[in-house]
C-alpha cells in the first residue's frame, strides 16, 4: 500500500467508473514484509553476512515467496471480494505477475494493461547491460538534437568516456554532502558511476539531468553525482529486499549465464552482485514450464517506454507474439513505467 497514494492521482478518472483494488502481496506492506536493513553504500561489496542474518530474522519460509504463490494469493483475494472478472493493471514485475495470472486463471480476467513488459521467457536482468547502454545512447542523441543541451555540453560523450576511464581504478573524491552541507571524503569507482546512470535513466526527468551531472563530475564537482548515488541507497525501502531476492533468485538469476561482459557494461554489474546475493539466499526451485511464453486471446494493451533501460520495447514485441488479441504501444520520450 506504500505506493497507492502516489499512483492514485493517475487513476482518478478511471476510479469514477471502476473500483480500484490495491493488494499487498505476501512479503510486502502489512502482509509479513520480508524487510531487513542491508548495507548498500559500497557497490563493490555484497553484504552476504547481512543477508544470512536477514534470513534467520524473518518469520517466513522464503522458498514460498515467488510468482506462482502470488498468483494463487491474488485469485483467493479476488474470489473473497466477489469479483467474477477483473481488469488487470501491472507495471514492471507486475506485468509478469499479470501474465502468469492470465495463464493460470483466464476465466477470472476481463482485460489487462501491462506497462513495462517483463515476459516470463525473458529473465529480468539478462539484458540490463544492453538496455541501460541503449537508453544512455538515446539520452546522448537527445542532447545532440537539442541546441541548448548541445551548446552547454558539446563533448558529452567523450566526457563520459573519460570519466569511465578515470574511475576504472578506485578514486578518492571530496564532495559537499547535499543532505548535511558538510565536506565528505569517499572512494568511488566505475561501478558507482554506472549505478547512478542506471538509476537516473529510469525517469525522463532525471535522465534530462544526466548531462549536467556528468559535466560537473568531469570538473571534479562530485556533489550532483553523489546526491543521486545517496538517493539510490534507499532502493530497498519501498521494495522489501527479502521478497525481491526470493523472486529474482528463484526465477531470473538461475537462467542468466554469468560472463565477463556483465562486469564491463553499465547495468551488468547489478547482475553480478545479484548472482552473489542469491548464492546465500534461500529461494524456490521453479519448474521450467513456468517460463514458457504466455498465450492468450484476452484483450491486452502492452505499454513500453521508448527509453526504458530495464524493460525495453523489444520485451513488449516479444510478448505480443503469443497474445492474439493484444496491441503494443511504445510511448515516445518515456522511460520505465509509462503511467
Amino acid at each position: 500500500m506504500d505506493i497507492a497514494a502516489t499512483v492514485m492521482p493517475s487513476l482518478l478518472k478511471m476510479n469514477q467508473q471502476r473500483t480500484i483494488v490495491f493488494l499487498d502481496q505476501r512479503g510486502t506492506g502489512s502482509s509479513n514484509p520480508l524487510q531487513c536493513e542491508i548495507s548498500t553504500t559500497d557497490s563493490s561489496e555484497v553484504p552476504t553476512e547481512e543477508l544470512r542474518a536477514c534470513i534467520e530474522s524473518l518469520s517466513a519460509d522464503t522458498t514460498m515467496y515467488h510468482t506462482d504463490t502470488l498468483v494463487k494469493d491474488t485469485a483467493e483475494v479476488q474470489k473473497a471480494l466477489g469479483f467474477e472478472k477483473i481488469n488487470i493493471y501491472g507495471v514492471s514485475y507486475g506485468t509478469r505477475l499479470g501474465l502468469a495470472y492470465l495463464r493460470t486463471y483466464p476465466e477470472l480476467v476481463r482485460s489487462a494493461v501491462l506497462d513495462g513488459v517483463a515476459p516470463l521467457d525473458i529473465p529480468i536482468g539478462s539484458d540490463y547491460g544492453e538496455g541501460v547502454r541503449n537508453a544512455f545512447t538515446r539520452m546522448l542523441l537527445d542532447c545532440v538534437g537539442d541546441q541548448a543541451c548541445r551548446d552547454a555540453f558539446p563533448n558529452l560523450k567523450t566526457d563520459f568516456e573519460s570519466l569511465e576511464q578515470k574511475l576504472i581504478e578506485p578514486t578518492a573524491i571530496s564532495y559537499l554532502n547535499p543532505k548535511t552541507a558538510e565536506l565528505e571524503n569517499e572512494t568511488i569507482e566505475r561501478e558507482d558511476l554506472w549505478g547512478v546512470v542506471q538509476q537516473m535513466l529510469y525517469s525522463p526527468i532525471s535522465s534530462s539531468m544526466l548531462p549536467f551531472v556528468i559535466n560537473e563530475a568531469t570538473q571534479d564537482n562530485w556533489a550532483p553525482l553523489m546526491a543521486w548515488g545517496k538517493m539510490g541507497e534507499g532502493t530497498f525501502e519501498s521494495i522489501p529486499i527479502g521478497l525481491y531476492l526470493s523472486i529474482v533468485c528463484a526465477e531470473d538469476i538461475p537462467r542468466i549465464e554469468p560472463n565477463s561482459t556483465f562486469e564491463n557494461q553499465m547495468g551488468g554489474n547489478s547482475v553480478s552482485s545479484l548472482n552473489e546475493m542469491c548464492s546465500v539466499w534461500k529461494s524456490a526451485t521453479i519448474d521450467t514450464a513456468f517460463f514458457e511464453p504466455v498465450s492468450s486471446a484476452i484483450p491486452i494493451l502492452l505499454l513500453s517506454g521508448e527509453n526504458d533501460p530495464v524493460t525495453p520495447p523489444k520485451n513488449g514485441e516479444q510478448a505480443l507474439q503469443t497474445l492474439s488479441n493484444a496491441k503494443h504501444i511504445i510511448v515516445p520520450g518515456v522511460a520505465h513505467n509509462t503511467l
